[in-house]
């Protein structure tokens, strides 16, 4: 969640055991890269669960939290934490949401939550206990398997009941990410009953929101998968639009994690992937454009171009070559060296305009906070070895090991 100023990752829940849920809240440190646990959370918790979504709201202030389960009971209930100052420091606030009888979320867990172009969000599918699929019974109104909510504050919200027109398998382990400006919702894998995961006959489906006669719809839309054919067991993954756009101008989303437990093959994972996605020349859908706009998709595995191509020229940090091993040792210490690529020597192609002597030296691939810090003149960092380096830049860089074999496994 955040905004354009600040941005932050936040964990609640999970299990670490079949019947242990957790209630932990956990902020992720960008510099430490671990997850810490905030000094100052006011409000009432949710009870420990696993299996509920946890969505950033439009104004980056607010993350709305639904559902859920533990060892004994399916949950409805849902929250708002929201970020506060009380004028000295900041603090998180949990609310709990109050429900009315014509406001009513479904009990549900394993299901996805996307946040839509006006800001409502789009609950779809998920297990209301651990052997029903919401959504397979069409006769019952309890049985509501997509729903929207619009959340102003922890106190103004609407729930309603979505028609779904896509005569899809209902499902529960999937994701969904509503794309930008462009007013689709894209669907990821995802169970039809529990079994070994045995369900990637349709890896990527596409639909639209549409209000038609008073009543609010799911719609499908035409989707068209290239690239990458082996999507692996998309169950209880993650998927995000990425904040950049590729060097064609279309918009991305990431693929990442999940797997299955097979009985007969054991765990089964599913492989990191990078879409880019083509809808039309029109960024946006307007009132009375066509019911069905065809949507282009197309993967790259994440550990290949994904990681290559995405930073081809990563920072790096010259260093003389006799410098080599014991700056990329201090660089590792400190968390500094990006292990994604291999150091090696500079060449005059590449290197020229920041060397006098290029084959001299050593390109090191370092993080961008790194190249931040020993690029500041100004204010120099404190390291005593960071006079070793004489230049930082960006250039291409091979793949380490570890990445070159995942890149020729996929």
């Amino acid at each position: 969640w955040g905004t354009d100023e600040q941005s932050a990752i936040l964990l609640f829940g999970g299990r670490k055991g079949p019947s242990k849920p957790l209630g932990e809240l956990l902020l992720f440190d960008d510099k430490s890269r671990t997850f810490l646990q905030p000094l100052d959370i006011r409000g009432t918790a949710p009870a420990a669960r696993w299996g509920h979504s946890l969505t950033s709201l439009p104004g980056g202030d607010m993350v709305f939290l639904c559902g859920g389960r533990n060892e004994t009971a399916t949950f409805s209930d849902c929250f708002v934490l929201s970020c506060r100052h009380d004028g000295q420091s900041k603090y998180f606030q949990w609310t709990h949401v109050e429900t009315y009888l014509d406001s009513t979320p479904q009990p549900r867990f394993h299901h996805s939550a996307s946040v839509l172009r006006d800001g409502e969000i789009l609950i779809m599918g998920g297990l209301s206990s651990a052997n029903h699929v919401l959504g397979c019974d069409e006769n019952s109104i309890e049985d509501n398997a997509v729903q929207l909510v619009q959340v102003q504050s922890p106190s103004d919200h609407k729930w309603q009941n979505v028609v779904n027109d896509t005569k899809t398998t209902p499902l529960f382990g999937h994701a969904t990410s509503a794309l930008g400006p462009h007013g689709l919702v894209f669907g990821f894998g995802g169970l039809p009953v529990m079994s070994d995961g045995d369900h990637d006959d349709m890896p990527i489906q596409c639909f639209s929101v549409q209000n038609k006669q008073g009543k609010t719809i799911l719609v499908p839309q035409e989707v068209n998968i290239s690239g990458a054919g082996d999507f692996g067991g998309l169950v209880h993954h993650n998927c995000v639009e990425l904040p950049e756009k590729d060097e064609h101008g279309q918009r991305q989303m990431a693929l990442i994690g999940g797997g299955v437990q097979g009985f007969a093959f054991g765990p089964q994972f599913a492989s990191s992937m990078v879409l880019t996605v083509q809808v039309s020349q029109d960024d946006t859908l307007t009132e009375g454009s066509p019911v069905n706009r065809p949507a282009n998709v197309h993967a790259i595995p994440a550990t290949t171009s994904a990681v290559a191509a995405a930073s081809s020229e990563p920072f790096v940090a010259y260093v003389l070559k006799r410098h080599a091993h014991k700056l990329r040792s201090c660089l590792e210490q400190e968390g500094f060296l990006d292990k994604r690529f291999r150091m090696i020597p500079a060449s005059a192609d590449e290197d020229d305009a920041r060397l006098d002597n290029p084959q001299d030296y050593i390109a090191v691939p370092i993080s961008e906070t790194a190249h931040g810090m020993f690029g500041d003149t100004k204010d120099p960092p404190s390291f005593e070895w960071w006079t070793l380096i004489h230049a930082v830049g960006r250039r291409s860089m091979p793949l380490s090991t570890a990445n070159y074999a995942a890149a020729k496994r996929n």
